[in-house]
């Protein structure tokens, strides 16, 4: 039985150029200039944070011109074959036919508006217009691509699958402290399509047993995200670094993001997809801690850069010069009461301890005297 490709004097094709992977690295712009040039006041771009607004440019202006996906299919015709047609096919669907040499190629289906019918490869005849040219590539042009080449005595046909990427708009790596000592860290993503795999890691050693969240969201578009708690100073260490991985599954398609937990005296800076920075920020000054002050919480601040900021939330009593107090015998008595009064609660307005201060430096005063 005769099979597609096997005869030597058959018509047979000799390079079929499917992409494997094809990044809409356009994507979000152009849906945003599309909403705005169709529905203007509807969506702007100082409201979309998925959309990276320039305001050099005009807020209202014609898409871009179209931009082509193009698929080649290369093949040799004998000289005593006759009848040719080229078909190429999405998921087995037809979507574009040639009859060569008099007919033009006609557009079917699905595909009918996306395809450029007039591109060509060359200026042969029976080849110029080989190769399918798709305008206003979306995801929705994911899937198997199969060339089809006919003749009365013989035909032939290949197929390639094509994946079809939309970027992140977003990819944000934090981490907050909690006051038991367990620190949360989120790795978020959003507006990407396939639906991707996201991993944590501590320096070289991969995260297991992490919450994974899928939601897809508009135009067939997901946002994920993963998240883990760690306890410190068993699982996380001052100064670790800590990386979310993103990939779309069976394409190549990675990308990470870094952060390092912070040590004492500095802590991480903006997590970045291409570099990892850690700005030298100050530590908090303290004002003459006590032996007795050890109680220090951790919270967590996010600033427009999506950075991460751990700050020392020291306690109100490390804010008194304490040596001061004790110089004189006589005031220790103050001291005490000054104590009951900053801890008994939160209901003595602070004028009243502005004023019992005044009252106590009088009386060091008079001492003094």
């Amino acid at each position: 039985m005769w099979a597609p490709g096997s005869a030597v004097d058959s018509v047979h094709i000799t390079r079929l150029s499917v992409p494997r992977v094809y990044v809409l690295d356009n994507y979000h712009r152009q849906r945003h200039q599309h909403h705005q040039y169709y529905a203007p006041g509807q969506v702007s771009a100082r409201d979309d944070p998925d959309i990276p607004f320039d305001p050099a440019e005009p807020l209202l202006r014609a898409p871009d011109p179209a931009e082509h996906l193009v698929l080649d299919c290369e093949y040799v015709i004998e000289p005593h074959e006759t009848g040719f047609v080229l078909k190429w096919l999405h998921n087995d669907v037809p979507i574009y036919q040639w009859i060569p040499p008099h007919r033009s190629p006609s557009s079917l289906n699905r595909m009918r508006d996306h395809v450029n019918r007039t591109f060509t490869v060359g200026n042969e005849a029976m080849h110029k217009h080989r190769a399918l040219a798709l305008m206003h590539p979306s995801q929705d042009f994911a899937g198997k691509y199969s060339c089809s080449v006919h003749t009365y005595q013989s035909f032939d046909i290949k197929s390639g699958d094509l994946f079809i990427i939309v970027p992140e708009s977003g990819f944000v790596l934090k981490y907050h402290r909690n006051l038991n000592d367990l620190v949360t860290v989120v790795c978020s993503v959003y507006g990407i399509f396939p639906a991707p795999e996201l991993s944590l890691w501590i320096n070289d050693y991969r995260l297991e047993n992490g919450t994974v969240y899928e939601i897809p969201v508009a135009d067939g578009l997901y946002d994920s995200s993963v998240s883990v708690q760690l306890v410190l100073y068993e699982s996380l260490q001052p100064d670790d670094v800590i990386k979310c991985m993103l990939a779309v599954p069976g394409t190549e398609y990675r990308r990470a993001k870094e952060t390092v937990f912070p040590s004492s005296s500095a802590v991480a800076g903006t997590a970045s997809s291409k570099d990892t920075v850690r700005p030298q920020i100050p530590s908090v000054i303290r004002l003459r801690p006590t032996a007795s002050s050890t109680r220090v919480l951790t919270v967590q601040q996010s600033n427009a850069v999506d950075s991460d900021e751990i700050m020392n939330v020291l306690d109100f009593k490390e804010l008194l010069n304490e040596n001061l107090l004790y110089n004189s015998g006589t005031a220790r008595l103050e001291l005490h009461r000054l104590r009951f009064v900053v801890w008994a609660g939160s209901s003595i307005p602070l004028l009243h301890i502005g004023q019992l201060l005044l009252v106590t430096l009088r009386r060091w005063q008079m001492h003094g005297s």
